[in-house]
């Protein structure tokens, strides 16, 4: 054919309008003798540029060549679109419209569909190992084709299924996603949105199974609450999300020993059943929360669920009635039974443990803790000694209503000024052995008239917002060890006794100590009154002996007597600044002198 070329002068601007391409031969994108135009200068302009429409009626290799980014504006394919680059993109602004072959075997390009109107035959495309993206800024339905990787993009609109997707390659949807009614199946892994971006990956319908069959991350915002799909994975699943909410659909874990990494759950809920299906092992692990509302089971004995992440349960129904459940694979494993209602817990040992929700959470056997226990809801002890290796937090009510044996070895908090209750001993007077010390800094307190021992290490022994309750335990300091007392706004009265069993056994106070019982403190062992400002109060109602204090420079800084009857010295006692004698208290000096300088 015969082109007939323009001499006369022609302006930038004409140039660079919109011009129409068409194939004239079999031939490579970058070849100029490939195509026919309407452009002004074909000296200049030899292939298509970005704004122009494309008509392929023969066989096109797309090269990457000029460029390895490559656009157009519409792209008509009544030919061949092949390519043998591995490193190109081609982007088509407009819609792409095939009713010929697009073929990308043996190449790895990228397809960007920026329309909204595309239209290609599914047995004549064929993916190789491209990647085809939807990125267009308005809603866009995604063609039924058998895509090698699909990928979407676009800050506004949503992407739509309109019939049943199979990827054989990967699938990473960065833009509001919906599948619909229809079945989606991925073999390679998935990437489901990114973190801290708005875009969601929803269903709208409990018709069609999502079936990941490689990994599956969900990095974005996941919300299948309204179709409750069911959801199935053969290679496990990451969540590291803003948000997950499943809906109430089955997911399946089948066919392969798989992981659920959960690195970072921070929004959504889990209300979905778990099944894992066949003699398959599914381990849970990561640092983060994933509660799980629905019921955890396996369809045969060799079912296996291994628990070394941070597992929630929001359903009183025991795990893995149907299998194996290893609650408590590592030394990272939690339990947390955080579901409304009475329950005996059905393990004795734990490495972490969580209680919350409503009603009581019941122990059915000694139990030990070996690293840390966080109380939220309500724990009994049930007549069951307790120990917990690590720490020990109590924000909501701890009760023992049978005598029982309670050993804190980590540090204890009887925490949460905003708990209704707080810890109650008083049923059962349970005896407690601390080893790394107690801070009370809850609402109620009850100890009961059991001892509380504090053993093995130094520690401290803190009042720090003891609001109420009943301060009745036996203070025991057991070995050559100190306990360092201090205290907060409010003072109980301490009605048991305070006492060591090792002539090195120390109290030192360093708060504001108010002893209520007639035996003088630390009898065996030393007590420190003048460490630091401190004030210790005897104000029983009745007759006290009082202790002269063995700090290396002896005395009390500063002493009260209140209560009544008399307050008898058992040796010399000098006070460094403030001595308040309170009647009807009376002291008796029993042959001791009290000084006051």
């Amino acid at each position: 054919m015969q082109l007939a070329v323009s001499t006369s002068q022609n302006h930038t601007m004409l140039r660079r309008r919109k011009n129409v391409w068409y194939s004239v031969c079999d031939g490579n994108w970058s070849n100029p003798n490939t195509w026919m135009s309407n452009v002004l200068d074909r000296k200049l302009i030899t292939v298509p540029q970005p704004g122009d429409d494309v008509y392929i009626n023969h066989t096109v290799n797309f090269d990457g060549l000029p460029s390895t980014n490559t656009s157009v504006n519409n792209l008509f394919i009544t030919g061949k679109l092949t390519s043998s680059n591995n490193n190109a993109t081609l982007t088509i602004n407009g819609n792409l419209q095939a009713t010929g072959f697009i073929d990308f075997t043996g190449s790895v390009i990228t397809l960007n569909l920026n329309g909204s109107f595309n239209s290609v035959i599914y047995s004549n495309f064929i993916a190789g190992s491209s990647t085809i993206n939807y990125g267009a800024a308005n809603d866009q339905s995604i063609l039924s084709l058998p895509y090698k990787n699909l990928s979407t993009s676009g800050s506004t609109g949503t992407k739509y299924m309109i019939g049943d997707l199979i990827i054989s390659g990967t699938f990473s949807p960065q833009s509001n996603f919906e599948c619909d009614e229809y079945n989606l199946t991925v073999n390679g892994t998935s990437t489901i949105g990114t973190a801290g971006q708005p875009f969601k990956f929803t269903k709208r319908s409990s018709m069609g199974l999502l079936l990941f069959l490689g990994n599956v991350d969900f990095e974005g915002i996941t919300d299948l609450s309204v179709g409750n799909p069911n959801v199935e994975c053969r290679s496990g699943m990451t969540i590291h999300t803003f948000n997950l909410t499943t809906g109430t659909g089955i997911w399946t874990f089948s066919t392969n020993n798989q992981i659920i990494n959960c690195t970072a759950y921070l929004g959504g809920a889990w209300n979905a059943n778990i099944i894992i299906s066949g003699a398959i092992v599914v381990t849970l692990s990561g640092n983060y929360v994933i509660q799980v509302n629905g019921t955890i089971n396996g369809t045969v004995s060799g079912s296996t669920f291994n628990n070394e992440g941070v597992l929630y349960l929001g359903n009183s129904t025991s795990p893995m009635l149907t299998g194996i459940f290893n609650y408590n694979h590592l030394s990272t494993s939690t339990i947390g039974y955080v579901f409304n209602g009475s329950y005996t817990l059905p393990q004795f040992s734990y490495a972490n443990l969580i209680i919350a929700g409503t009603g009581a959470k019941i122990q059915s056997a000694n139990t030990t803790v070996t690293k840390t226990f966080i109380n939220n809801g309500t724990y009994e002890c049930g007549g069951f000694d307790l120990t917990v290796t690590g720490t020990f937090t109590n924000n909501g009510n701890f009760t023992a209503n049978s005598f029982c044996n309670i050993t804190l070895i980590g540090s204890a908090l009887f925490g949460s000024p905003f708990s209704a209750i707080g810890v109650d001993l008083r049923n059962g007077n349970p005896n407690v052995e601390f080893r790394g010390g107690l801070d009370i800094h809850a609402a109620t307190t009850y100890t009961g008239t059991g001892s509380f021992k504090f053993s093995t290490n130094n520690q401290s022994l803190s009042f720090s917002a003891y609001n109420t309750g009943i301060c009745a335990a036996n203070f025991l300091i057991s070995g050559a060890i100190t306990v360092t007392f201090t205290s907060g706004g409010t003072i109980p009265d301490c009605l048991g006794t305070l006492n060591g069993d090792n002539a090195l056994s120390t109290f030192d106070n360093r708060g504001t100590f108010a002893y209520t019982n007639a035996i003088a403190p630390m009898a065996t062992g030393k007590l420190y009154c003048n460490q630091a400002t401190n004030t210790f109060n005897y104000d029983l109602a009745g007759g006290q002996d009082i202790t002269a204090p063995s700090d290396p420079t002896p005395g009390y800084k500063n002493l009260t007597l209140s209560g009544s009857g008399a307050k008898k010295l058992l040796g010399n006692v000098s006070v460094k600044n403030t001595y308040t004698l309170t009647s009807p208290a009376t002291l008796n000096s029993n042959g001791f002198s009290l000084t006051n300088p």
